[in-house]
């Protein structure tokens, strides 16, 4: 839109970004004050918007809505060019019944509260919890465009011990993408290479899943890899089966895919094969989960190294060079003192130089330098 609405192009336009309902009308009345021509509105919110509507209207101001609706009278407006968020709500959980799921316990994580979008997509959800017995509500957040704030009610439910087989987000940014692309997955391997608080990538290659895809994104990998093989079913109907379900759920030919290209590009990996809700399948991939905080802990360690005199000199310090750069150690120096007086009972022993297993001394007082080399 910056690019378009431009001076290069003969624009001069203000641009003004909130989440918030009010600070969005107010940023409005401050614009029709500066007596713009023209006002482009995506609402946070549906109420509200009558009387800057006609504020604008009056002072001869064309307002035209994009992206979202409000609940204000069409004479108000004259254009909106919007998404129909109502039938993106049905469309979702229409494929979401296409599933066949015996049951399905939700946890619905919602939008900006009292937006178009929000509306549009709690409403289909809302009505066909309602209307089915084997629909249920595990939790019904918003996390408000925020994905640490998805992030934490997905862990709440899972620190409950709630059970659940469906999240359905409202918005993008607060769940990943399930990766299909070259671009998408070279994404997902970049955000979770720095992020803090991922410590490692698990893949699930639930369809067909061709992963010559995965190069881009495996070559560049810095984080701990498991290979979860398996399926969502624990049987195949092999009687009924069709092409629409092997394409949907034809986890082992993915699987060998996903265990190929990792092989031929030499990749250390853990393979964890099995029903994904099998006990002992949850608990060797909880060993792995534990591994991976383990490894994320180990490159943030910090080591102190007695006896040293040559600090940070990379080219006389190989192994503290390498185990940084194999392991994220950080080994330095103790600086070693010139002199000490005498030792008091809670002073740390005195080992003697040259062995690291030689017997410590307490001399009553001492004169040390640093030992030799």
């Amino acid at each position: 839109m910056k690019r378009v609405f431009c001076e290069e192009n003969g624009y001069e336009a203000q641009f003004y970004y909130s989440l918030k309902n009010d600070e969005q009308i107010a940023a409005t009345q401050k614009m029709i004050q500066d007596e713009v021509d023209y006002l482009r509105i995506s609402a946070a919110g549906t109420s509200g918007w009558d009387t800057v509507l006609q504020d604008a209207q009056d002072a001869g101001i064309q307002v035209i809505l994009y992206d979202r609706t409000i609940q204000a009278d069409d004479s108000l407006y004259v254009a909106a060019v919007i998404s129909d968020m109502a039938k993106e709500g049905e469309t979702a959980v229409t494929w979401l019944a296409d599933q066949g799921l015996e049951e399905y316990n939700i946890i619905h994580i919602q939008g900006t509260m009292g937006s178009a979008a929000q509306e549009g997509r709690t409403g289909a959800l809302d009505a066909k919890v309602a209307a089915e017995d084997n629909w249920n509500m595990v939790t019904q957040q918003t996390a408000d465009w925020n994905a640490e704030t998805a992030q934490q009610i997905g862990q709440s439910v899972i620190d409950g011990g709630q059970e659940f087989n469906v999240i359905y987000a409202e918005n993008d940014d607060i769940y990943k993408v399930t990766a299909k692309t070259n671009k998408e997955i070279a994404d997902v391997v970049k955000a979770a290479n720095y992020d803090d608080n991922c410590c490692g990538i698990v893949t699930w290659c639930h369809t067909f899943s061709p992963s010559k895809m995965w190069i881009n994104g495996f070559v560049n990998l810095q984080k701990p890899y498991c290979h979860l093989a398996t399926q969502y079913n624990l049987e195949i109907p092999n009687e009924e089966i069709d092409m629409d379900f092997m394409n949907l759920n034809q986890a082992a030919h993915g699987d060998r895919e996903h265990g190929f290209i990792a092989a031929r590009l030499r990749m250390p990996r853990k393979v964890i094969a099995g029903y994904w809700k099998d006990e002992e399948v949850q608990k060797r991939l909880g060993r792995w989960m534990r591994t991976c905080l383990g490894v994320d802990f180990s490159r943030n360690l910090k080591v102190m190294r007695f006896g040293d005199n040559m600090r940070e000199v990379a080219v006389t310090e190989g192994d503290k060079v390498e185990v940084q750069a194999k392991l994220g150690w950080q080994v330095n120096t103790c600086p070693w003192p010139v002199s000490c007086g005498p030792l008091s009972p809670l002073s740390p022993p005195v080992w003697s130089a040259g062995s690291p297993l030689a017997a410590p001394t307490t001399p009553s007082s001492a004169t040390t330098s640093p030992p030799s080399r």
